[in-house]
């Protein structure tokens, strides 16, 4: 039994006239990058699709990119082509299928459709939105307090990034003086690696989180494709749950990314984070100085109402000071006045008082009394004064004015 062989290049040769033949035109492609190499300006894509697991690859295939075409798609799409060409970018390619006796079978890549990127990375960002909003996260930052000066700020960004130089900048030059403490924790803020580099930084702060009145995420302008590591969930949470105030200036006026949403005030420029440092500033001076106005008002208010209280008081003290000497005056000119007068009268009364006590003194004199007829009668020199102290046999004496008689008791009468 005999059976018909080929050699290994007619079999190619075979395979790339059936692809041309039934594969002529160019044909769109959705697909991940796993990975991307760039070689002399030429740039070489491992492709694949992915099935239900994250680690499920159900398909694999090699794609290029020729420095020539890659020109002509970079003047075409701008700086979004950079992006694009990233490892675990979701993207569409516009491709030509070309197949190889040597090299095999490849993807020669001819465009790439942004749209498609973004529709994909719009479906994520609305998922994660739903996640943030049913974890009950979307304003969970704001709701911390804010203190009333940020001096002390952890700045998230690329120390190149020309936002980073402009906030500086825009914060060392303040018109009134203000000091800020910025202290730079070096991220990516585009690429790949801006998640990653994002939340361990992020994780950092949070050590030290003493240190700081609050953290700052800026970096310049850019492309929206550029934003879409500000979309991730990871991030976003990370964010939320920071233990203290987060500032987005990322550089987008049109554009909000989830990010956005979860700080706790998102502005729209670096400088614009600037402008909000120093405003807060500027209100908590102004705030200080309407204080110390009022204070000092209030101060002389009360100096002024005591100084007319203590006047009011100076006034009656002298009025009454004056009307108690005056009275003090009169009362002496009446004493001045009446005091002869009195004088005699008391001493007219103080006669007539001895005249009458003379009187009365004469008047119980005993001897004035046994002259008027009374007796005075004792018993052994004592004067009685009952004829209970009478026994019979007693020996009595009677004292007369003109003399004594003694007698003995006979009998007692009732």
């Amino acid at each position: 039994m005999s059976h018909e062989s080929y050699s290994l290049f007619e079999l190619n040769t075979f395979f790339r006239r059936i692809f041309a033949l039934n594969l002529p035109d160019l044909i769109w492609v959705r697909c991940e990058i796993a990975q991307v190499n760039q070689s002399r300006g030429h740039y070489y894509l491992d492709l694949i699709e992915k099935g239900e697991g994250p680690q499920n690859i159900i398909a694999r295939l090699d794609a290029v990119i020729w420095q020539k075409t890659y020109r002509k798609i970079l003047r075409k799409r701008g700086s979004e082509l950079n992006y694009l060409l990233q490892d675990g970018m979701e993207v569409q390619l516009s491709v030509k299928v070309d197949f190889h006796e040597q090299y095999g079978l490849k993807l020669i890549i001819e465009d790439i459709d942004p749209t498609y990127t973004l529709g994909k990375m719009e479906l994520k960002r609305r998922e994660t939105i739903r996640v943030l909003k049913d974890l009950d996260l979307l304003r969970k930052n704001s709701q911390l307090l804010l203190p009333d000066v940020l001096q002390k700020v952890a700045v998230l960004s690329s120390e190149r990034a020309a936002g980073f130089q402009d906030y500086l900048e825009h914060l060392v030059n303040n018109d009134y003086g203000y000091a800020f403490d910025n202290q730079l924790f070096e991220t990516a803020v585009q690429g790949i690696n801006v998640e990653q580099e994002l939340i361990s930084q992020l994780e950092i702060i949070k050590k030290k989180k003493e240190q700081f009145d609050c953290v700052v995420i800026i970096r310049g302008g850019g492309a929206r494709l550029d934003l879409s590591a500000f979309d991730s969930l990871e991030l976003c949470k990370a964010i939320a749950n920071f233990p203290l105030p987060v500032f987005t200036g990322i550089g987008h006026d049109v554009d909000e990314t989830v990010a956005d949403m979860v700080a706790y005030q998102s502005l729209k420029t670096p400088t614009a984070v600037a402008d909000f440092l120093i405003q807060k500033s500027m209100h908590f001076e102004s705030t200080i100085i309407q204080m110390g106005m009022f204070l000092n008002s209030q101060v002389n208010h009360i100096i002024n109402d005591q100084n007319i209280l203590l006047e009011k008081y100076s006034q009656i003290l002298k009025f009454e000071s004056q009307r108690r000497v005056n009275r003090a005056e009169q009362m002496l000119e009446f004493v001045e006045q009446e005091l002869p007068r009195v004088s005699k009268l008391n001493i007219e009364n103080s006669k007539k008082q001895l005249e009458n006590i003379e009187t009365i003194i004469r008047l119980l004199d005993p001897e004035t009394a046994l002259k008027r007829g009374f007796t005075i009668t004792s018993k052994n020199g004592k004067s009685l004064h009952s004829k209970k102290e009478i026994k019979e046999g007693d020996i009595l004496t009677t004292t007369f004015w003109d003399g004594t008689v003694k007698s003995k008791t006979i009998k007692t009468l009732k």
